[in-house]
């Protein structure tokens, strides 16, 4: 793993209990082996996951209706869908989600948006973005 994206997934688990609070999941197989959920502290509910395992990027995981409009060109965005049960790459897109998502009421049966970050910058605007 890069230095570089290390650094990225300790800075924002140092800033997440700033703004949000984590969520347990509702099933005992999504039990953060491959992803965290989050929810904001205050304001309006929303919720945030991450994947804290990718070795060259921090993927952030929200529901579609929640992704920030003004996305960098350097955030890389995937769109999925749920179909038949689980959740489905949108287009050209065959691949799936982190499994564990369906273990979320705040993520099973909605779309979701899966963003690469790999700076701080970014990761920060979506987190902010939430707790706007």
């Amino acid at each position: 793993m890069s230095d570089a994206i290390e650094d990225l997934k300790r800075q924002v688990r140092a800033r997440l209990p700033r703004d949000f609070r984590t969520v347990q999941p509702k099933t005992q197989a999504s039990q953060k082996k491959h992803l965290e959920v989050w929810e904001t502290a205050s304001g309006k509910t929303r919720f945030i996951g991450f994947e804290f395992g990718r070795k060259d990027f921090l993927n952030i995981w929200l529901a579609t209706m929640n992704v920030p409009a003004d996305l960098p060109e350097t955030v890389k965005r995937t769109d999925k869908i749920w179909e038949g049960g689980r959740h489905v790459g949108v287009g050209a897109d065959t691949e799936g989600t982190n499994s564990n998502l369906k273990g979320y009421d705040a993520f099973r049966g909605k779309k979701v948006t899966r963003l690469a970050v790999t700076t701080l910058a970014d990761a920060e605007m979506i987190m902010e973005h939430l707790t706007q």
